[in-house]
């Protein structure tokens, strides 16, 4: 992809406030989620903290990873609009212009963070879910060799900002993309009870067959072996007594 001339430029800035306008709505979508999740884990009354918790703990890892990558580029934004003019193909001196564009080592770097972001991601999701596919075919889009030489054009020295703060927009919004997809993918998979609970541990389960049974007194029960989940405080009902259980267990 060539070097854009001054004709150009009212398109890469449309493109630009597209970009911001989308990410704004991208965000207010994953505040919801995160909201939802923050709910479900601390309202005591309705709130569901077992089922959420593990995937409470993965979503908050995907904003920390998301926001330090957005900020990392935000940085390099910053230092380019400070040192670069806002037509910097008028500036004479070439090797200036080099030295206020994107140098390798920063494009390097760049591609190193946004490439541990995107195996960091694809690692939560199993290679059968079809987000997978999704989510490698989108970001491996802006991470293949050619595509990252040639279209981010953040190493040409002719380059007017405006171009190379377009790709950087582009970054900005595939990141907020991806991760409201894993948010979506994580929220997915608890309403649909996937994972809403598991068995961690195997005994002798007696059932008895009548639903209230005074204590001391002899009943008739089915005894088998049976599985399962101590992760969660159950509750034990005893002549309609509610008695808190410990590991699932209640003695008297």
């Amino acid at each position: 992809m060539a070097c854009y001339t001054d004709k150009s430029e009212n398109i890469y800035i449309e493109y630009i406030n597209s970009c911001d306008k989308t990410i704004q709505i991208i965000n207010k979508s994953n505040k919801l989620i995160y909201d939802d999740f923050h709910y479900e884990m601390t309202d005591v009354i309705y709130g569901r903290p077992y089922a959420y918790k593990r995937f409470y703990e993965k979503a908050k890892i995907v904003k920390q990873k998301s926001d330090s990558l957005y900020q990392f580029i935000d940085r390099i934004e910053n230092v380019l609009t400070k040192n670069s003019s806002s037509n910097i193909t008028e500036i004479g001196d070439e090797m200036r212009m080099q030295k206020e564009m994107l140098d390798k080592a920063k494009t390097d770097k760049l591609k190193l963070e946004y490439t541990g972001y995107r195996n960091f991601l694809i690692s939560m999701i199993g290679k059968d879910s079809v987000l997978y596919n999704i989510l490698v075919e989108s970001i491996n889009s802006l991470l293949d060799t050619t595509s990252w030489n040639q279209v981010p054009c953040l190493s040409c020295s002719k380059s007017e900002l405006v171009n190379i703060m377009a790709v950087l927009h582009k970054l900005k919004l595939e990141i907020k993309i991806a991760e409201n997809s894993i948010l979506n993918y994580l929220d997915g998979r608890i309403n649909a009870g996937v994972n809403l609970f598991w068995f961690n541990k195997i005994e002798v389960i007696v059932e008895a067959k009548a639903k209230n049974i005074p204590l001391k007194h002899q009943y008739s029960c089915n005894i088998f072996i049976g599985i399962t989940d101590t992760t969660i405080s159950q509750l034990a009902f005893i002549e309609g007594t509610e008695y808190k259980t410990s590991e699932g267990m209640y003695a008297y």
